[in-house]
């Protein structure tokens, strides 16, 4: 099996992030401090590659992504999580479109973890983007995605 070059080698955080190409999507809060620190000394000090992303990158893929990819990813959401019966179809609707368009980004950016803060202006595109983050981009090779979305936060590993 060939190495991801969007990845350092295994084991422990320092060497499993080395040469990794961390993407950061939209802007810092004060309370992201996991990157918001220094991203020049982590990729210093981890060999992590930084990637600053914007926000209209992911809104053209979002809206590039067919109804056919909508539907393939919603099965896939159907089948890795526990959708409630209260769940309004919309939003898993929202939620499989935006996956796909995550799926786009990682895949083009070569990226092997995601951090991301944005909120967007009431109504926006970009709010119902970020609004719609729920599954991981299936793509990412580390497995690593944090969520920063509002007062909450998330790190999911697979």
């Amino acid at each position: 099996m060939a190495a991801d070059p969007r990845v350092g080698g295994g084991g422990g955080s320092r060497r499993g992030s080395a040469f990794t190409r961390l993407g950061i999507l939209g802007h810092y809060y004060n309370g992201m401090l996991d990157v918001y620190s220094d991203p020049t000394q982590m990729s210093v000090f981890f060999g992590t590659h930084i990637e600053h992303l914007e926000i209209d990158t992911l809104r053209l893929l979002r809206r590039r992504v067919t109804d056919a990819e909508v539907e393939e990813k919603k099965k896939v959401i159907r089948r890795e999580f526990l959708v409630l019966a209260e769940c309004p179809p919309v939003e898993i609707e929202r939620a499989a479109r935006t996956a796909c368009a995550l799926d786009r980004l990682v895949e083009e950016k070569s990226l092997g973890a995601l951090a991301y803060y944005y909120e967007g202006a009431p109504g926006s595109e970009e709010e119902d983007i970020m609004t719609s983050v729920i599954a991981e981009p299936r793509s990412l090779p580390h497995a690593m995605f944090l969520l920063r979305e509002s007062a909450k936060s998330r790190t999911s590993w697979r």
